[in-house]
This record gives structure tokens, sequence and C-alpha cells, in this order.
């Protein structure tokens, strides 16, 4: 047998292979290059497909871009359009076509237009008419006399002369030119769900500007017939008073008699306009009745311009208190999901108008007494009974207000200079039962010192509900605090003390001052109860 048949290679087969390999490795590499060259001759197909595609949107930023540089808009404008390297907030490209991307007004241009005032509405709207040719220029001018139109409106939501809102988070702050208020539009979920929030103003807002209506086509339709003085009016009485109070709530004169169905429409009218409902007619029901339509109306549009000036809220989650009614509201997809009591500031003290943003809770709380306290309850308690009152109150002298206090032993300090008020202490109560915060308290950062809080003092709720320094004691803390953290909290008994949970999202919060609201059945009126209703209210033109 030769080596060849015994499987040795020859220099003659190795050189057969190696031209047998290197024609397969050719026909590989010839098959790649032309896929290659199929790939790239696709992209670059794709390429000029979507530069002939996006030229009519390039074409409309060089007319956005050129409109803006002639000093015709505000820098503020100019500035935002820039940012986003002049892409339209209006405009939308759709479909496709050998010439390339349809442009057209989105429908929210022309909903946003509808809002602005007079002279810029009409400004949008005759754009609208040369936009409909669909070519770029005129949809640039289209756009930002859009853009102007909507800065216009919302800057117009401002209440004139000083803001009565204190507005504690910067995140909060209102647009202060049109600039900003795009800068909103964009930033919101959609320009769909931003122009729909603005026009609406705010759900406390719309409802109450709703229930005004219904009190006109309800209560100011009924006779507006004066009820002289005399004694207090009840069930079985008759008379021409009787007959005149049936006018006014409009029933049938005669029989002059107080029956079932006037006092029923009695009540009804007391439940309307905050007074204790009952079966008589004593002063403050004849006082009412004679304050007439007119006099509410001009109450409740008093109370619009407050509602007026809380931001536009996009997303539909937000906690309202109001201190007129003492009562705290938590609003989802602008509804108010449910309620509960509240207890407010003295009369003395009142609870700050305000609006911030709920941003973490604190269970456990220790309670940081206010200086004015420890010096009027605090020391005279320790000079009368002596140092080891702080310890049998669980309170705790603290070095100052830092974040990480030195305790102070309270032997060591004036008492008799902190009662006069020569010397300020800080003093903090211990987590427990007894603490005046409770369980948890709720914090909107801001310099006023306000915030929510629980508190171990269940029995304010049966009272008036004004007593707190300014800050807000929750009937249903816990009820909050699932809300907020999504319907889930943790062990307090284990949590420890003082310790932080920071919302997902901040939540806004808004405590106003409401004495006419939104109800289900229309408005609620509230007592004024810090006596700031005159003035405004007397502002208010008659209608």
């Amino acid at each position: 047998m030769t080596q060849a048949a015994e499987g040795v290679f020859t220099p003659f087969a190795a050189s057969r292979q190696a031209r047998e390999a290197s024609q397969r490795w050719g026909r590989i590499a010839g098959a790649l290059i032309a896929v290659a060259a199929t790939f790239a001759l696709l992209a670059a197909m794709a390429a000029m497909a979507a530069n002939l595609a996006d030229r009519p949107m390039r074409a409309l930023q060089a007319d956005i871009e050129s409109a803006l540089a002639s000093g015709a808009y505000p820098e503020d404008v100019a500035r935002f359009y820039a940012g986003r390297d002049f892409k339209p907030l209006w405009v939308t490209a759709s479909g496709g076509s050998p010439l390339g991307r349809s442009l057209a007004l989105r429908p929210e241009a022309r909903r946003a237009a509808a809002l602005a005032p007079a002279p810029a509405k009409a400004a949008a709207e005759a754009t609208f008419r040369a936009a409909a040719s669909h070519r770029p220029a005129a949809l640039a001018s289209a756009e930002l006399a859009t853009s102007m139109a909507l800065g216009a409106y919302v800057r117009g939501l401002a209440p004139p002369g000083p803001e009565p809102l204190a507005f504690l988070d910067p995140d909060l702050a209102r647009p202060q030119d049109a600039g900003a208020v795009l800068y909103e539009a964009a930033s919101a979920p959609s320009i769909g769900a931003y122009v729909a929030a603005v026009a609406e103003v705010n759900p406390v807002y719309r409802d109450l500007k709703a229930g005004l209506d219904r009190y006109r086509a309800t209560w100011s339709r009924l006779p507006q017939t004066p009820i002289p003085p005399g004694p207090t009016l009840k069930l079985g009485d008759t008379g021409p008073r009787v007959a005149l109070l049936r006018t006014r709530l409009g029933l049938a004169a005669e029989p002059a008699t107080f029956d079932a169905e006037l006092a029923a429409a009695l009540r009804r009218f007391q439940a309307a306009h905050a007074l204790a409902q009952s079966e008589t007619l004593d002063a403050g029901a004849a006082a009412a009745l004679n304050a007439g339509a007119a006099h509410y109306e001009r109450l409740i549009e008093a109370n619009l311009d407050r509602a007026r000036t809380f931001p536009p809220v996009v997303g539909g989650r937000f906690v309202l208190v109001n201190v007129a009614a003492r009562e705290l509201s938590v609003y989802e997809n602008g509804r108010p999901a449910h309620s509960m009591r509240v207890v407010v500031g003295a009369r003395d003290e009142p609870t700050p108008e305000m609006a911030g943003l709920l941003r973490y809770l604190v269970f456990n709380p220790y309670w940081n007494i206010p200086v004015d306290m420890v010096r009027t309850t605090v020391a005279p308690h320790v000079l009368r009974e002596g140092p080891g009152y702080v310890r049998r109150a669980r309170l705790q002298v603290l070095s100052d207000w830092d974040d990480l206090p030195v305790e102070v032993d309270p032997r060591t300090v004036d008492w008799d200079a902190v009662s006069r008020g020569w010397q300020e202490l800080r003093v903090r109560q211990l987590p427990g039962a007894d603490n005046m915060m409770g369980r948890m308290k709720f914090m909107a950062p801001n310099e006023l010192g306000v915030y929510l809080h629980d508190t171990p003092n269940k029995a304010a709720f049966r009272a008036d509900r004004l007593a707190s320094a300014g800050c807000v004691r929750l009937e249903a803390a816990e009820t909050l605090a699932s809300w907020l953290l999504g319907g889930t909290l943790p062990d307090l008994k284990s949590v420890g003390m003082d310790r932080e949970a920071y919302l997902p999202q901040p939540i806004r919060l808004y405590i106003a001052y409401l004495t006419a609201a939104p109800g289900p059945a229309g408005v609620v009126f509230h007592p004024d109860v810090y006596g700031r209703d005159g003035s405004q209210a007397a502002a208010k033109p008659a209608p």
C-alpha cells in the first residue's frame, strides 16, 4: 500500500485542498458582501425616505425659528422653542407620501385658543384659517399664536393684586410668563390633559361654578319676599307672617298655616345656608331669608375668586382642607373620594391659606413644643413642681434647633427667665400615646411651620373644631396615610421613633377658606368663622 492510500497527504493533495478551501471562503465572502451591499442600499433608501418624510417638519421648525428671530415674540417664548430645537407643540405629522408626512394642527390648539382673552383668541383664530393650507409657514404662525393665547389665559388665572394663597413649594409656583406656561404644558402627560386641566381651572372651582348655576336655578328663582320681624314661628302657627314665609319658600300662601310642607321647605333652606336645621323660623333663619338670593350669589362669587387661586390640577389627586368647613377632602380624578373632620386654628391663631406639596409622613413623631407654649405652659409647671416635671411629662430639653441637638439637663435651665420670655428654649415631647402629634404627621415643607397631624384628643372633634395653633388635626389620620401610601401602612409599633416615609409622588395640598363650597347637591355654605367674608363679598357687584 502506498503512502497516499494510507492517508498520508502529498504536497499535491494539500495544494488541491487549499484551493478548494479558498474557493469556498471566496464564495462565502462574496455572499456576505452581497448581503452587506443589500443592507447598505436598504439603509440608504430608508434614510432617503426618512429625509424626504421629515422635510415638511424641518421646514416648519425653520419657519418657527425664523419667526422667533424676528423679535415679534417674547424672549421667554423664544427660549422655550430653542430648548426643544424649535419642534412644535401644537402641530403634528402623520401619514406619509412621496412628498413627505402631512402636517396639521392638533385639535387641542383650537381648544387652547378658545380659552384666551379676546385679543389673543382672535389673533390665534385668524392664523387657523391660513393653517388649513398645511403650508409650514402658515402652521408656524398658528403654532406661535396658539402658544401666546395659552400663555395669556393661564397667566390670567392669577388674581390681581397680592397673592391670597401662599405658595410654599417652589414646584407649585405660578408660571410668570408664557414660556413657563409652555414648559408646564410640554411636561404634562399630554397636551390634551394640560388644556383640559387649565380649562376647568381646578375641580373645586369647576364644581362651585356649577353650584352657582344651580343656586340661581333654584333658590334665586324663589320670590324674594321679606319677612317682617316678629316672634319665632313654629308648627301649627298661622297668620300673615306664615303666609309671607310660605311665599318666600315657593309655596302657596294659603292656607296660611305652618304645616309639615312648610317645615320641610324651611329645613331645606336651613341645610343649604349653614343654619341649624329645625322646624322653627327664628331670628337667624329670618335674617338669612331676608338677606336675599343676591347676597348669597355674591358670596358664592367671592368664594369662586378664592377657588380660582388654586393652580390647575393635572393628574387628579390632591388634598383639600377647607378651614371654614373644618373638613379635609381627598380628590381622585377630579372628584372628592372621601372626607373627614379636622380641627383648625383658633380665631386668634388662624390656619393660613396655602398651597404645598405633601412629600413625606413621620410615624411616631416627636412634638416640638412652640416656644410661646414653653414659656406659658412648660416653664410655669417646672417652677411649681421642679425639674422632675420634665421627665414625668415625657419631655426633653434640647440645646438648639439643629437636626442633631444635645439633650440638656433641665436642672441647668433658668426656668424663671424662660417664663418671663427672656430666654427661648427648645422642648419636645417624646413619641407615645399622649404625644400631641398622635401617631403620625404629614409634611408639606413650608416656612410657616404648618402641617397635618394625628391627635390623641378625639373629643376635640365634637366641639367647634377651632382649637389649634394653626396646624390641622385629623379625625382619621390612618385613613389619609393609607390613601397617600397606596393602601398600605407600616406596623407603627415596630417602625421606630420619628421615622420618615416619603411618598412615591408628592401630592398637592390646598388649605383654603371657602364659606361657600361645592357639595353633592350644589353649594354648601359654612360659617364665616374668621370674619373674612364681609369685605370680599361687599366688593362684588350686585348681579
